[in-house]
């Protein structure tokens, strides 16, 4: 039985190498087509590779597709992220938090994350300048709504900004982009991680000091409200030391929501 298993073992990696070729040839876009999307654009970009915008067959309507890069998947300290992250947002389901559809692999060298699709993200809003009042309001508490639930769930964001948050056709906002989140449980090494965007975070974070993950969210959601409020952030400083300095003083408007 053991040599049955070596031979059928050996036949497997062999038969792997074999297609790989074949594999890498494949046009991307009739991978898509394959797998019943049709692209319409690309919506991002980052290091782990592209969110495009496509029409799903199945679902019958308009997508975002996270896919992965095949090299940043292949990477063994990376796969771990990802794995993380598939299984976060496999189990998460909130009127506030973007809902994923569907996970696909292909041939363990690509990976689509299939999710909903917005109007637009929070940062591209903001780029014209403050919301009203009433709409700062309605948006934190969801947004709050929304934190709350994860939390609970014993699930730090680790890097919530306006960029991270999608504002939706009906005018709702919806949490995105779970690539740094973990759950406290499974990682304690969390709390003393540095990672996120500079300017939502925590002072103890920024000085690299241990910090309670569910804090460290609260902050970068009071920041995420200051910009909606103002239509900027807090400092302009590029200095990490002093954006760690808690007494700052930032610019503050009359603003009453």
């Amino acid at each position: 039985m053991r040599s049955f298993a070596f031979v059928k073992r050996c036949f497997t990696d062999v038969l792997s190498l074999l297609l790989q070729p074949e594999i890498d040839e494949i046009d991307e876009t009739d991978t898509m087509k394959f797998l019943g999307f049709e692209v319409r654009g690309v919506i991002g970009s980052g290091g782990f590779g592209v969110v495009k915008l496509a029409k799903s067959k199945k679902h019958q309507k308009y997508v975002a597709i996270k896919m992965m890069d095949c090299r940043w998947v292949a990477m063994r300290s990376q796969s771990a992220v990802l794995e993380a992250e598939i299984d976060i947002v496999s189990k998460i389901r909130h009127p506030h938090i973007v809902h994923v559809y569907e996970v696909i692999r292909v041939w363990d060298k690509q990976v689509y994350i299939v999710m909903e699709a917005a109007q637009s993200s929070l940062g591209e809003v903001l780029k014209t300048g403050p919301v009203p009042s009433h709409t700062a309001r309605r948006w934190f508490s969801q947004l709050v709504s929304a934190l709350d639930y994860m939390h609970e769930q014993d699930i730090v964001h680790r890097d919530l900004k306006c960029d991270n948050i999608l504002v939706t056709e009906d005018c709702n906002v919806k949490i995105t982009d779970f690539g740094l989140s973990r759950v406290i449980k499974v990682y304690p090494e969390l709390c003393s991680t540095f990672c996120g965007t500079r300017c939502y975070l925590s002072p103890e974070v920024l000085k690299k000091q241990k910090y309670d993950g569910k804090k460290s969210d609260v902050w970068s959601l009071g920041i995420v409200l200051y910009v909606m409020v103002t239509g900027t952030l807090p400092s302009y400083s590029n200095k990490i030391k002093e954006l760690a300095n808690p007494k700052l003083p930032f610019p503050v408007c009359n603003v009453h929501i």
